[in-house]
């Protein structure tokens, strides 16, 4: 009987444990890295290596998205016609769930404390849905890189832009 319970116990402090690591905010680095997913060349192949199988796939004729819990990360390309290819390089990310950037912004911090820790972000105003954390601009696809949405005056979800299908 005290095994058995023993046994419970052990098995609860595992799930719980288990639990609390799944809670452990999500890593963003600019707009290269994402955890250990590196954006640049990055293909849906090592996004399941990285990420585990996608909850859902979805596929156009112009992209490919993959869904896990609170991240979405979009591909695409010129070169084929089919979009969910394994190497077929990487467009966009969402990242909704806990994060934190590798300068220390995280989700729910204030618009304040994003430009604080980003001085060059192009300046969201008051009311603003979102602020531009790092930007480049390129002839071929326009601004791209590291913005993040607000919600009320904080910072809720990151969004990465860096359209590699048309290389």
């Amino acid at each position: 009987m005290k095994l058995l319970a023993l046994v419970g116990v052990v098995v609860a402090l595992g799930a719980a444990s288990s639990a609390a690591a799944d809670e452990r905010p999500l890593l963003v680095v600019g707009f290269s890295k994402i955890g250990d997913f590196k954006v640049r060349g990055g293909t849906p192949a090592q996004a399941f290596r990285v990420f585990g199988t996608p909850a859902r796939t979805r596929e156009t004729n112009a992209s490919c998205t993959h869904y896990w819990n609170g991240l979405r990360i979009g591909f695409y390309t010129l070169v084929e016609k089919k979009q969910c290819l394994p190497a077929t390089p990487f467009e966009s990310a969402t990242v909704s769930r806990s994060w934190v950037t590798d300068r220390g912004l995280r989700k729910g911090d204030t618009l304040a404390r994003a430009k604080q820790l980003y001085p060059s972000a192009r300046k969201a105003k008051p009311g603003a849905r979102t602020i531009d954390l790092v930007v480049r601009f390129s002839q071929a696809i326009g601004q791209y890189g590291l913005t993040a949405r607000v919600h009320e005056g904080r910072v809720t979800t990151l969004e990465i832009l860096d359209p590699q299908g048309g290389e």
